[in-house]
């Protein structure tokens, strides 16, 4: 079943320019992009001062500067009939804008990348998991759940999707792969979460004489291992991570 009107509520920080919209992460463009092709998308965000680089190609955008300007452009879609909302990932932002569809018995789904658990065990520390996973366990059991893999949620209560962009333009010009010794290969961002750190700690633990390849945000990242190396390509970085 397809909806007219779609809410997208998202935390991404967005920047704007001359009436365009600007993103760092690919896939949170391509997503409503995507929708708007059989939805109304009006998308829901965050304000950045900070130049971006993805266009976003809708106009219906929404960019709140605080939490409270944030919620008041949630209360506003209200007037519009039959309206769906899809919330991104769980954060404050849209654990509140949660709270307030919920109240207001909104047709809400939420899109999980991740449970966030290791996010937030990173960026907060170990004593910070009971605030996400109290956020988690209250939307999920209040929200149809959308995942891109089933260890995200019961596959019994979620929907499954395939996110992957690969195409035939991917298997063109390959290349015969070299078996003389072991090679690792890791395209995203250089973040705690990710686990690139503990895999580079236990790299340079064991001895196979294998070679290990980055491609990623390398500034400000000293690595002395002379097996391992990193490049740092933007155009990359978005559109693998």
């Amino acid at each position: 079943m397809l909806y007219k009107d779609l809410i997208i509520i998202n935390n991404e920080k967005i920047f704007t320019e001359n009436n365009n919209f600007y993103c760092d992460n690919l896939d949170l463009k391509i997503l409503p992009e995507g929708l708007n092709n059989y939805h109304q998308v009006q998308y829901i965000v965050r304000h950045s001062n900070k130049k971006k680089n993805q266009k976003i190609n809708i106009k219906n955008i929404r960019t709140a500067s605080n939490i409270f300007k944030f919620i008041y452009f949630i209360y506003k879609t209200f007037k519009i009939p039959n309206a769906t909302y899809l919330i991104i990932s769980i954060t404050p932002y849209t654990f509140f804008s949660f709270l307030l569809l919920f109240i207001f018995k909104k047709k809400t789904l939420i899109y999980l990348f991740s449970s966030g658990h290791e996010e937030y065990k990173h960026i907060l520390g170990k004593w910070a998991v009971w605030i996400y996973d109290f956020m988690y366990k209250a939307v999920t059991s209040n929200c149809k759940v959308i995942v891109c893999h089933e260890r995200l949620f019961d596959k019994k209560k979620s929907h499954l999707v395939y996110i992957s962009r690969l195409d035939n333009s991917w298997l063109t010009n390959c290349k015969k792969s070299l078996l003389d010794k072991v090679r690792f290969l890791y395209v995203g961002r250089m973040s705690a979460e990710k686990g690139i750190f503990d895999f580079i700690k236990m790299f340079n633990k064991i001895e196979l004489g294998a070679e290990f390849s980055i491609v990623g945000n390398s500034e400000n990242h000293n690595i002395s291992n002379k097996n391992i190396c990193v490049f740092f390509f933007n155009f990359i970085i978005y559109k693998l991570t």
